[in-house]
C-alpha cells in the first residue's frame, strides 16, 4: 500500500505533513503530473519515500526523507519520448539503500534529477545515476554533503552522467562507482 499515489496529469502538493510507516511507497506519481513536497517527513516506509515515474515534474524541499527501507528519491523512465524530472533542495536523505536514484531502463526515456543544497547520510547509495545501456539519466548536484555512505557516488550504463556544479562535500564513504563530471 503506497501512501499517496497520483497518475495522469494532476496537480499533487503536500506540505507541512507527516507520510510515515506505510508498506510501500510514501508518495507516488506517474504520467505528466506535477508534486510538490514542502517542509514534509516521509520516513520509515517500506519502500521508498519518494518515486516519480515515466513523466512527472517534482519538487522536494525543506524535507526529511528518512529511514525507508529503499530510497530517498527515484526518478525512473521505463517509457519511451517521457522525462521525469525530479529538484531536490535544502533536504535531508537518511537510511536505506539509495539516496537520490535516477534511473532510465528503455531508448527514449530521459530521468533528470537535480539536487542542491541537501545532506545525504547513511545510505549504499548516496547518489545514483544509471541506465541499462539506453535511455538518459542525468544527475546534477551543487552545494550538498555526501558523508557516511557506502558509495559516496554511482554512475553506470551509457547515457548516465553525474553532473557537479561544485561546493558539495563528499566525505567519509566507502567508496565511488564511475566518474563524475565537472560543469
Amino acid at each position: 500500500t503506497n501512501g499517496v499515489s497520483m497518475t495522469g496529469s494532476s496537480t499533487l502538493t503536500i506540505e507541512h505533513s507527516l507520510v510515515a510507516n506505510l508498506p510501500g511507497i510514501g508518495v507516488y506519481a506517474s504520467g505528466a503530473g506535477k508534486v510538490r513536497i514542502a517542509n514534509t517527513i516521509l520516513r520509515n516506509n517500506g519502500d521508498c519515500a519518494v518515486v516519480l515515474q515515466n513523466g512527472p515534474q517534482g519538487e522536494i524541499s525543506g524535507s526529511q526523507l528518512l529511514g525507508n527501507a529503499y530510497a530517498g528519491v527515484i526518478a525512473y523512465g521505463s517509457v519511451a519520448s517521457t522525462t521525469t524530472t525530479v529538484t531536490v533542495s535544502d533536504s535531508v536523505i537518511s537510511g536505506g539503500i539509495a539516496g537520490v536514484y535516477a534511473y532510465a531502463i528503455i531508448d527514449g526515456a530521459t530521468v533528470k534529477a537535480f539536487v542542491t543544497r541537501s545532506t545525504i547520510e547513511g545510505v549504499e547509495y548516496a547518489l545514483d545515476s544509471e541506465t541499462n545501456g539506453t535511455g538518459t539519466a542525468i544527475l546534477v548536484i551543487s552545494g550538498n554533503t555526501v558523508v557516511n555512505n557506502v558509495n559516496g557516488w554511482y554512475r553506470a550504463g551509457t547515457g548516465s552522467l553525474i553532473r557537479t556544479l561544485g561546493n558539495n562535500h563528499i566525505t567519509d564513504n566507502g567508496s565511488t562507482f564511475g566518474a563524475v563530471t565537472p560543469a
